[in-house]
């Protein structure tokens, strides 16, 4: 089992600073924390997105954060 800790992820959303805490592995990428970010947003609420459906990680995730406008995000382990 992989060691968790607790991860603090801090973003910008249309210019308004939002954070949020979440117990995660010790070794999550850039790719895991924009997921969680996204995962936060009101899907009802999100604009349609061209996505490159042959883009991978994080190539793929930014474009919907920018399209929600999020930006600046930002993460550390406490």
């Amino acid at each position: 089992m992989r060691e968790k800790g607790t991860l603090r992820i801090s973003y910008k959303k249309k210019g308004k600073v939002e954070e949020f805490e979440m117990q995660a592995p010790l070794d999550a990428d850039e790719a895991t924390v924009l997921l969680h970010v996204l995962s936060r947003c009101d899907r009802s609420k999100q604009p349609s997105v061209d996505t490159d459906w042959h883009a991978t990680g994080t190539d793929r995730i930014r474009p919907q954060l920018e399209a929600l406008g999020i930006s600046e995000v930002e993460w550390e382990y406490l």
